[in-house]
């Protein structure tokens, strides 16, 4: 879930998916990540909504990512 705390009352959050490829090529919109010693890839570029329901439970936090994550969505929307 990458939707602000501060968005508590919007009904749908906003997430991206997490893919095994690992054989992607990771550039500005991609974030390589491992959970439970799977390496996987944060696809910033395919964000999209759902509601709360829609989630599974967490599997991990990726709040250490969060500097990454903030500078892929900003090139996603500036370009910078």
């Amino acid at each position: 879930m990458l939707s602000s705390h501060h968005l508590r009352h919007i009904e749908e959050i906003v997430v991206a998916p997490l893919v095994n490829d690992a054989a992607k090529t990771l550039g500005g919109l991609e974030i390589a990540v491992e959970i439970e010693g799977e390496t996987l890839t944060l696809v910033i570029s395919e964000l999209f909504s759902l509601t709360p329901t829609g989630l599974r439970s967490a599997v991990d936090n990726l709040g250490y990512l969060e500097d990454d994550i903030r500078r892929a969505v900003d090139r996603l929307f500036t370009g910078f």
